[in-house]
C-alpha cells in the first residue's frame, strides 16, 4: 500500500512539473523574451533624441558569446531603434554595446526548465561625452524564446527603453 501511494504521489508531482513547463513554454511562445535596463549612470532629461546610430556590439566573453551573435545583438538593435519615432529627430546620440554576461540553460535545462540571458553594458554618447549607461538585460524562462534572435530582440527593446527614459514626459 505504501508503494502504491508513494507512487501516486511521484506521479502527481511530475504531472504537476510537466504541466507547468507547458504552460512556461506556451507563455514564452506568445510573448518572447523579456528585458529589463538597470541605469549605471541616467541620461540626462532631454525633449528629443536622435537620430541614434548604433555601433558593432562587442564582448568582454568571447568564449560564450559567438561573432554571429553579436551581429544579430546589433542588427535587433538597429531594427528597435529605426522603428521608434520619437528616436528620429533632436540631440544626434551613438549608443555602443559590450556583452559582460551570457548565461545558458545548459544541462539545467533539460531538468528545470531553461533559463537564458544576456547583459550588455550600453554607453550613450552625445560626440565624446557620456550622457548614460546602463545594464541591458535580455532573458527567457523557456526553450521557445530563448534563441540569440529572441534574446537579441528583447536586448533592442531594452536599449530602446533606456534612451527613452531620457525623453521629457
Amino acid at each position: 500500500m505504501k508503494r502504491v501511494l508513494l507512487a501516486g504521489v511521484l506521479l502527481a508531482t511530475v504531472s504537476m512539473a510537466v504541466g507547468c513547463r507547458g504552460v512556461s513554454e506556451g507563455m514564452g511562445a506568445v510573448m518572447g523574451a523579456k528585458h529589463s535596463a538597470a541605469n549605471i549612470q541616467p541620461m540626462p532629461k532631454v525633449d528629443m533624441i536622435g537620430p541614434v546610430t548604433v555601433e558593432e556590439f562587442t564582448t568582454d566573453v568571447p568564449a560564450l558569446v559567438p561573432a554571429s551573435w553579436l551581429a544579430s545583438l546589433t542588427s535587433a538593435t538597429r531594427k528597435r531603434v529605426a522603428e521608434e519615432d520619437q528616436l528620429r529627430a533632436g540631440r544626434p546620440v551613438t549608443v555602443s554595446g559590450v556583452v559582460i554576461h551570457r548565461e545558458g540553460s545548459g544541462v539545467m535545462g533539460q531538468v528545470m526548465g531553461p533559463d537564458s540571458e544576456v547583459v550588455v553594458r550600453v554607453t550613450v554618447r552625445e560626440g565624446g561625452k557620456v550622457l548614460g549607461v546602463a545594464n541591458v538585460i535580455g532573458r527567457a524562462r523557456s526553450s521557445t524564446s530563448s534563441s540569440e534572435g529572441d534574446l537579441s530582440d528583447a536586448v533592442g527593446k531594452g536599449v530602446v527603453e533606456f534612451l527613452k527614459s531620457a525623453l521629457k514626459k
